[in-house]
């Protein structure tokens, strides 16, 4: 019921947002306060909505009710800044995380990378996965696909093309990678 009030909040204003919360502080003073897996549902809603300004205050409130932060509330809440191209403040939440010690896990790094990607700064998504390698986090196949694409995406074949090549050859990584270098291929301006 919690998701389904803070989903249905943008197209019905903030009437079901003030629903939702009012639900969580009845939930407290009944004595069955909001846990982590309320707050991280209501966290990733509000995300979703685009409410990510919301987010974070329920993010610093939820402290109150004995919800410590962790990394999937984070995970959630540096998903919503990215897709809003809030990338600055991703980047001092990241830093936050890294202050709290909050062990970054593989869907963090991946959520940064994207965010990284669709913003076209791929170079520090090359460092990121740099940093992932160095720290023992093993990158997945979402994380190559998400580099390569963006590789591809920016008109960068030729360097996507090596990146499969290296991961095919040192790594034995399958994944789609073959099919996002042709769908790189063929974005290519052949006119000129």
């Amino acid at each position: 019921m919690l998701l389904w009030l803070i989903t249905t909040a943008p197209s019905s204003g903030n009437l079901m947002f003030n629903h939702a919360h009012h639900l969580i502080e009845n939930m407290a003073n009944e004595n069955c306060p909001p846990n982590t897996i309320t707050s991280n549902t209501f966290i990733k809603g509000l995300c979703c909505s685009g409410k990510v300004e919301w987010a974070m205050k329920v993010l610093d409130q939820m402290g109150k009710y004995g919800c410590s932060p962790n990394v999937t509330k984070y995970n959630e809440l540096l998903d919503g800044l990215f897709n809003a191209n809030r990338i600055q403040e991703a980047l001092r939440i990241v830093g936050e995380i890294e202050e709290m010690e909050i062990e970054l896990n593989l869907v963090t790094y991946n959520t940064i990378l994207s965010g990284f990607c669709h913003a076209g700064m791929l170079k520090d998504a090359s460092q990121l996965v740099g940093k992932m390698l160095v720290g023992g986090t093993k990158p997945d196949a979402i994380t190559y696909n998400t580099v390569i694409y963006a590789y591809c995406e920016q008109g960068e074949v030729k360097t996507a093309v090596q990146l499969v090549d290296r991961l095919t050859e040192e790594r034995g990584i399958q994944t789609y990678l073959h099919a996002l270098v042709f769908w790189g291929v063929l974005q290519l301006d052949w006119s000129t």
